[in-house]
């Protein structure tokens, strides 16, 4: 989650639209999200983002543009405030100059589902409500993360008494979990695997097994929302997926 995928090269006028220091080179595609973070000391990314941005259009081997989807309201408005939380944001372009922290070169690019060199590999469990109707999208998850290269080793289908399908190995990258909570691991924040598990219900425990699974293999265990924040991904504008057929996902 923490290693940066690039960085802004030039900021528009009208702060709306950017170009970012990756390309076809890349293989970057349109529709390509990212977090946006800027530099503390020593140059490292700072705790917190401030916008998130999708690009647009892949202009050289080393270049693309790419609009600005959100930015960071100011500290005052979001004090513990969650960035994975919407009312961490602005999404009105006519409202982003109130943003106090504008994007400017040099800012890091993030997104722990994209990577230049190799595609990343994750297992998928829980319950997985992109939208905040209640109704589990793990299907139309799965077709995200498949049209942005990712690999789904295994996920736990909610038609089979959440068995997993596929399989998670020492290859997998991160456990992303939704609807229940993450359990805690060395160096992980979360709750203890017998607190999870006694909330957690017939499906919960398959989540929460697979959790000690993970720890055990030293794959890294996600929430959901924080992966997503940290994607520079809206849950608002997640697609909705009707009478399809997801991706193949399990192996």
């Amino acid at each position: 989650l923490d290693e940066a995928r690039g960085t802004v090269v030039r900021v528009d006028p009208d702060s709306r639209t950017v170009y970012i220091d990756l390309g076809s080179a890349d293989n970057v595609q349109p529709q390509l999200t990212f977090s946006v973070f800027g530099r503390g000391p020593g140059g490292k990314a700072e705790s917190e983002p401030k916008a998130s941005i999708e690009v647009i259009s892949v202009v050289g081997e080393k270049l693309s543009l790419a609009r600005v989807t959100r930015v960071a309201k100011p500290a005052f408005a979001r004090v513990g405030i969650d960035p994975a939380d919407d009312a961490y944001w602005i999404t009105d372009p006519s409202q982003f100059h109130k943003a106090r922290k504008p994007i400017i070169s040099g800012d890091l690019l993030f997104n722990p589902l994209w990577n230049p060199k190799e595609r990343v590999r994750v297992v998928l469990a829980g319950f997985f409500d992109l939208d905040g109707d209640n109704q589990d999208d793990l299907d139309t998850f799965r077709r995200i993360l498949t049209e942005r290269g990712t690999i789904i080793d295994g996920y736990l289908d909610p038609t089979q008494d959440y068995k997993l399908r596929g399989k998670m190995d020492y290859q997998t990258d991160f456990l992303i979990v939704g609807g229940v909570p993450v359990i805690q691991g060395p160096g992980q924040p979360g709750v203890p695997p017998e607190v999870a598990r006694a909330g957690a219900g017939a499906a919960g425990d398959a989540v929460v097994a697979l959790q000690e699974q993970a720890l055990q293999k030293g794959i890294r265990i996600v929430n959901l929302k924080a992966f997503l924040a940290r994607m520079g991904f809206s849950a608002l504008r997640v697609p909705r997926v009707e009478n399809q057929p997801a991706g193949n996902g399990g192996r």
